[in-house]
């Protein structure tokens, strides 16, 4: 039996769960590639405002893995 697999969204899948790894394991929400501004909750939303606890860096970490650009951290 033959399967389609549609590249553009395997490949937006795959970003996806590239750029937010670490933002599961760092804020306990669920991220996908629908989520919105209004989605994220305003822990998160306050982590990642103020700066503290490397929030600078989980941002870089997103639009570089999204990106395909490696990690934020490295």
């Amino acid at each position: 039996m033959t399967e389609v697999i549609e590249l553009e969204k395997a490949k937006l899948d795959m970003a996806v769960r590239r750029g937010y790894r670490n933002w599961k394991s760092q804020f306990q929400e669920d991220f996908g590639p629908d989520t919105r501004l209004s989605d994220i909750s305003t822990k998160t939303l306050s982590l990642l405002a103020y700066g503290k606890d490397k929030s600078t860096f989980y941002l870089f970490d997103l639009v570089m893995n999204l990106r395909s650009l490696g990690s934020g951290f490295e």
